[in-house]
């Protein structure tokens, strides 16, 4: 933004002609244009910034200025009138001090008056008064503490709008490193619940082989359990046989005891029958034999031996029979425990090694079950707990959190673009202002430098012309004047300047 610099101006009131003109500003020497050869006497005593006078407020005892305009469709226009509405608008007022009354627009209250020309006219134009600043004033206007207060506000609030973005530059910086270090984990997340998906596919495919394995052992099972029980439907059944076959067998030894009882019972009859009769022939012979009844009796003895070896034969036969009855029966029974002990040892085989397969699964399956676990654990740990959609969920909320942020900052400076750009409009409309400004004030100094060039006669009755060159700034002007001295202690003098632009007139006459 362009700065200009405001020169103090220097109000030179002359004393002679301060009837019916008011006092003016000499810095103003430029607003009005004057022709010098149009300029008559009687308009010699109005000053060439604008009609400014000082006028006197009955109620109030305060002195004030009132400005007038050439008519009453322009405001009043002069330096001095001009500095006072850039100084206030640029500055304000405060209570007590001097100040032109503004509307809401901030443009000066003016009202109608009628006032003689310099033919003697009377005519219309609108004046603009000064008066003395109120509190009241200075609250209700808006205007009260001028566009200066509007800058340095508006410089503060440029700063701290700076330190808000710094701030929203730091926050998205501290917010992008979390978001690059959530995408790291995120990715190694990603890795680690692939992998975990791998681990678990493939447990899934171990799984299946040892619950086919287990199908095919229990189906093995279900077989040799049937073999089992079919096993000991037989060991039943050949029980059942050797207990039967022993009845038999202890039915016919003890059968086979009470025929070899009975046969010794009968030989011994038999013995003391061949007593009892050799006894009865030696009593009846006399001790002489009877050769036929000796004949008779050993046939019937013969017989009787004959009978009781074949008695004899048929018990150890039925005896041998017997044993070997038995023993088959024994030998069976050992077979039969033999091949009962050997099944139900490869039952037992057979069933501890599915015992042992399903062991095996079940611990495979706890361990694949704690290794998924553990991924689990580990995933959420390094999730915080959550799982990726809740914190892809909470981020997303947060980053929308501050997306609104942001949209309601910038909305906010927009609206600052918005007041920035018009107070630009106005600051370069009172650069504008201020330029000419400089310029009418280096063109009034440069014409007030030559008109301070003239001087007076210093001889009683002399009257003199002379002329000067004055410059201030980038201005110059030119002026010549006329003097003449009445008596030691009074002398007149007039003058007028022109500025080397062409444009800028002025004229001076003092006392």
């Amino acid at each position: 933004m362009k700065t200009m610099k405001l020169l103090p101006l220097k109000i030179a009131v002359t004393s002679a002609m301060i009837v019916g003109l008011g006092a003016a500003s000499t810095a103003n020497a430029q607003t009005v244009e004057y022709d010098i050869s149009s300029i008559g006497e009687a308009n010699q005593g109005k000053m060439v910034f604008g009609d400014t006078f000082f006028v006197e407020n009955q109620t109030t005892n305060d002195i004030s200025m009132k400005f007038y305009s050439d008519s009453d469709k322009t405001l009043p226009s002069s330096m001095l009138f001009d500095q006072f509405m850039t100084n206030q608008r640029l500055k304000g007022f405060k209570a007590g001090q001097p100040f032109i009354p503004v509307d809401d627009n901030g443009n000066p209250i003016t009202q109608v008056d009628n006032v003689i020309d310099s033919n003697g006219q009377t005519k219309k134009v609108r004046s603009v008064t000064t008066r003395i600043a109120t509190e009241e004033d200075v609250e209700k206007s808006a205007y009260a503490q001028g566009i200066q207060k509007d800058i340095d506000d508006l410089y503060k609030y440029d700063q701290e709008v700076t330190n808000i973005i710094d701030e929203i530059h730091d926050h998205n910086k501290q917010q992008n490193e979390t978001l690059e270090n959530l995408i790291t984990n995120s990715t190694k997340n990603t890795d680690n619940i692939a992998k975990n998906k791998a681990d678990v596919e493939e447990n899934k495919v171990k799984i299946e082989a040892n619950s086919s394995k287990i199908t095919n052992l229990g189906t093995l099972f279900q077989a040799h359990a049937g073999s089992i029980e079919d096993n000991e439907s037989n060991i039943k059944t050949n029980k059942d046989a050797i207990v039967k076959n022993k009845a038999d067998a202890d039915t016919k030894f003890q059968s086979v005891q009470t025929d070899i009882a009975n046969n010794k019972t009968t030989l011994a009859e038999h013995t003391k029958k061949i007593d009892d009769n050799k006894q009865a022939i030696e009593e009846k012979l006399g001790g002489k034999a009877d050769l036929q009844k000796l004949s008779e009796l050993k046939t019937s003895v013969d017989k009787n031996q004959a009978d009781i070896t074949k008695n004899k034969a048929d018990a150890d036969a039925s005896f041998k029979t017997l044993t070997e009855n038995q023993n088959t029966l024994i030998e069976k029974d050992k077979a039969q425990d033999t091949l009962i002990a050997k099944n139900k040892a490869d039952a037992d085989a057979k069933l501890q090694g599915v015992q042992l397969d399903i062991a095996n699964n079940k611990t495979t399956l706890a361990q694949n079950t704690k290794k998924i676990d553990e991924n689990q654990q580990a995933i959420e740990a390094k999730l915080g707990g959550k799982a990726d959609a809740q914190a892809l969920n909470s981020l997303n909320d947060k980053v929308n959190g501050f997306d609104g942020r942001v949209t309601e900052l910038d909305t906010k400076v927009n609206g600052f673009d918005g007041r920035i750009s018009a107070l630009d409009t106005k600051v370069n409309a009172f650069d504008g202002r201020i330029t000419a400004l400089d310029s009418k004030v280096e063109n009034g100094m440069a014409a007030q430098a030559a008109l301070s060039g003239l001087f007076q006669p210093y001889s009683v009755g002399k009257f003199n012309a002379t002329a000067a060159l004055g410059g201030y700034g980038s201005k110059s002007a030119v002026a010549i004047g006329a003097g003449y001295r009445v008596n030691p202690n009074l002398a007149f003098k007039a003058g007028a300047a022109i500025n080397t632009s062409g444009d800028k007139k002025a004229l001076i006459t003092s006392v």
